[in-house]
């Protein structure tokens, strides 16, 4: 937005109309399921240690829905194999989100809420333009997959390649 205009007053009236927060851009702020928020940067680092599969969706978006029993599955066949499965919805709504997690049976996964998606760089540095987007990260907390494979479509075989390259 700021790129578009130099008009202090419109900028002003944007940021209380849409309750945007410029000098959060280079930070992704995330809440979960109890409403404890912490930054994306955060989120990696106490998952550090572990491979992480992160998928960012929504509730609405029926691509992202209809690949999470191939997820739940996925998931299933990496129990004990130090992989974290995490949900990362985006463009949503509260209410939908928290009754999409358990309606999908994701609800024992980690699921984060992006609170500042319509400012946020993070999202665009990662290189996410479309949901369902999938994201593969290394034990090192390392990017490894910024276009991972979707469950049910060569996420196990990607997931188990990288794993055995480590």
């Amino acid at each position: 937005l700021q790129q578009y205009t130099t008009n202090p007053e419109k900028l002003d009236e944007f940021q209380k109309k849409y309750n945007l927060d410029f000098s959060k851009t280079d930070i992704l702020l995330l809440t979960n399921m109890v409403n404890d928020t912490l930054t994306y940067a955060e989120m990696l680092k106490k998952n550090r240690g572990k491979w992480l599969y992160i998928d960012f969706w929504a509730s609405w978006c029926r691509p992202c829905r209809e690949n999470m029993p191939a997820s739940v599955n996925l998931k299933k066949s990496f129990t004990g194999k130090n992989v974290d499965f995490i949900y990362i919805s985006s463009y949503d709504k509260k209410e939908n989100w928290r009754k999409a997690i358990q309606k999908d049976g994701i609800g024992e996964s980690q699921n984060y809420f992006i609170e500042n998606g319509n400012v946020s760089k993070v999202i665009e540095d990662l290189g996410i333009e479309t949901i369902p987007h999938y994201l593969i990260y290394n034990p090192e907390g390392t990017l490894v997959s910024r276009y991972a494979n979707r469950p049910g479509q060569g996420a196990k075989e990607e997931l188990i390649g990288l794993m055995e390259k480590k």
